[in-house]
Order: C-alpha cells, then sequence, then structure tokens
C-alpha cells in the first residue's frame, strides 16, 4: 500500500500552491499565461507516457497521423498551462463584471425558462475548456445550486480549491454520496452540475464515446430518472486567455416510466456520451484526452 504524505509534506505544498497562485495573480495576465505555458511545455518534453496517452486517443478517436496528433497534443497541454494562469483569477468574477468574461450566447435565457418548469437541471459537462470557469460563471449568475468533485489527495489545499468554488455560489460535494443530495437539489427546482467523462470502471455502463466502447458513470440517467430534470451539455469554450462562450446542447429528457427502465438508462448515458463528443469535437484541443477514457472494457 501506498504510504501517504506526512502532514508536513501536505502543509509545504499547500504553501507552494497559495504562493504561486498568488505570483500568477500578481502577474500581469500575459505574463502569468507565459508562466503556464513554459510549465506546460516542460511537462509536455518530460511526461512521456501521458503524452503518448493523448496522442494514441487523438489517432483512433480523431482519425488523425501520427504528425498531427502529436501537434494537437501540443495544443492541448499549452491550453493547460494558460488553464493554470486563469484558475487564481476566477474568484474576480462578480455580477457586476462577468459579461467582460464570458460570451453567453443568448443561452442564459434558455436555462431561466427550464428552471421556471420547477423540475431542476443537469448540467452535463466534462474536463473541456475551462470548466472550473464554467462552473464558478454559472454560480455567480445563480444557475448552479450543487456540483459533485472528488476531493484532491492533499485536504488544506482541497479545502482551498473548495474555499473558491463555494465562494462563488456553488455547492461542492464529495462524489460518494452525492445522489442523494443532488437528487433532492433538483426536486427543489434547482440546479445541479456535474463532469461525465471520466472512466466509470466496472460500475459503469458500457456505451460508445467517439465511436470506442468504454465504461460510463450512470449519474446523469439515474438523477434524471427519477427527478424529471433537463439535461443540458454544455462547456464554457475558450476564445482567448480569461474570455470564454458557452457552448451548449439541446436539452433532452428521460422517459416518463420506460418498459425497460435499464434499456432506458443505457440510452440516456449514450446520449450524454453523444453530446459531449459534440462539443469536444469543437475544440479538441481543450479535452483531458491525457485520461485514460477507454481504459475499463467489457468482459468478453
Amino acid at each position: 500500500m501506498k504510504k501517504k504524505p506526512s502532514l508536513f509534506a501536505y502543509r509545504c505544498q499547500y504553501l507552494a500552491a497559495r504562493i504561486f497562485a498568488c505570483l500568477l495573480c500578481l502577474l500581469p495576465l500575459s505574463l502569468a499565461v507565459m508562466v503556464g505555458k513554459t510549465i506546460a511545455l516542460l511537462v509536455h518534453a518530460l511526461d512521456r507516457r501521458h503524452r503518448q496517452v493523448c496522442i494514441d486517443a487523438m489517432q483512433k478517436c480523431l482519425q488523425l497521423d501520427a504528425e498531427a496528433a502529436a501537434a494537437l497534443t501540443r495544443k492541448t497541454y499549452l491550453h493547460f498551462g494558460i488553464f493554470l494562469a486563469e484558475f487564481p483569477r476566477l474568484p474576480r468574477f462578480n455580477r457586476d463584471n462577468l459579461d467582460q468574461y464570458v460570451d453567453w450566447g443568448g443561452h442564459d435565457k434558455t436555462y431561466e425558462k427550464l428552471l421556471a418548469d420547477g423540475k431542476g437541471v443537469i448540467f452535463l459537462s466534462g474536463h473541456l475548456g475551462n470548466w472550473e470557469a464554467s462552473g464558478s460563471a454559472m454560480g455567480v449568475r445563480g444557475y448552479t445550486v450543487g456540483a459533485v468533485a472528488r476531493p484532491l489527495d492533499n485536504p488544506l489545499i482541497d479545502n482551498w480549491v473548495r474555499s473558491i468554488r463555494e465562494a462563488q455560489g456553488q455547492e461542492i460535494w464529495d462524489k460518494f454520496g452525492a445522489l442523494r443530495a443532488a437528487t433532492r437539489t433538483l426536486k427543489e427546482g434547482k440546479g445541479f452540475g456535474i463532469l461525465m467523462d471520466q472512466d466509470g470502471g466496472r460500475n459503469g455502463i458500457f456505451t460508445t464515446f467517439f465511436g470506442r466502447e468504454c465504461s460510463t458513470w450512470p449519474t446523469v440517467a439515474d438523477l434524471a430518472m427519477r427527478s424529471g430534470a433537463a439535461i443540458i451539455a454544455m462547456a464554457m469554450h475558450r476564445q482567448s486567455p480569461m474570455r470564454f462562450v458557452l457552448e451548449v446542447g439541446e436539452p433532452f429528457y428521460a422517459e416518463g416510466n420506460p418498459e425497460d427502465k435499464e434499456a432506458e438508462r443505457r440510452r440516456l448515458t449514450q446520449r450524454c456520451n453523444d453530446e459531449l463528443e459534440k462539443l469536444i469535437r469543437k475544440q479538441p484541443e481543450q479535452w483531458l484526452w491525457l485520461h485514460r477514457r477507454w481504459k475499463t472494457q467489457a468482459k468478453k
């Protein structure tokens, strides 16, 4: 069993993260982005294993040759370098300046209409664009009340990141045991956000994503079937550093009282994958290709 770091190690990591974040905030945005990109390129050069995971996935999913996949992989690392520079600045979002950062594209009116129905809205997304900016912006506008997040390994850093998220109007739940709280939130006619682009392991439903079999968590399907809430796939794509555009899909719903509930679960889960895939294809370099999304395969 891997030994956990000591409290002293956790404190050192936390202090380093806070100091680094403060320095990034003190720098002009252009210099902070330059720092983020430099770190990203260093990681790209040294992290051969994840770089290859990214290249292989792009070749299989986007039908790219090795050279094109390698070039797009580099852009993906640079995207996360910019993400690093943006995250400490997200607390600057407020109701007065939010439109300077986010182009809503009129989609906020759609949310208002759906929320007015009183059945809640499931905001479906993934590690795409700047998902942290997405949660912060939606929270500032008062749309997303609850969201699921896996606790970070370092509890001190986890508490700090959680405080940033919750200060922007979100209520963050650990992914373990969050289903009941999410169901309650939706039945109250409120919003709930979830990232659903990770490998579901042996407890997931086997569906396809970019035409390849994968295991997917059925959480969204279960919530929609319980609550009757609308599901909307969304992403906060970056146009330039700290300037985002909201992209959304068409709302969809669970069928009321389906004859085959397990088939309906599978249908909804597949629809979630399909909607996320559409959003990823618009800006493929802004998705987390480094994750082994297709790791778990069905037993033959």
